[in-house]
């Protein structure tokens, strides 16, 4: 899918999404699996929705997670360092 940086805000918080191509033919299996996942190192599954567009190549599912100040690429750079 396509991580997207705008955000959901609401009064008390911000979510990011995650934009994947919406095919009726086949059922969308992250939304199933991360509705069902908690564990404290896997970003929290918060809703998601679709919007449609004019065609079918043009609806998208949009998944909101949890906020995370920083990416895994920038936490792996710093312990990377932290251990040299």
């Amino acid at each position: 899918g396509l991580f997207t940086k705008p955000m959901i805000r609401t009064r008390m918080s911000q979510s990011p999404l995650s934009k994947t191509f919406h095919d009726p033919k086949y059922k969308n299996r992250e939304i199933e699996i991360m509705r069902e996942l908690d564990h404290p190192n896997i970003v929290e599954y918060k809703n998601f929705f679709v919007v449609e567009g004019d065609t079918q190549e043009e609806t998208y599912d949009n998944i909101v997670m949890e906020y995370l100040p920083e990416d895994l690429q920038k936490v792996i750079n710093y312990y990377k360092k932290q251990k040299q």
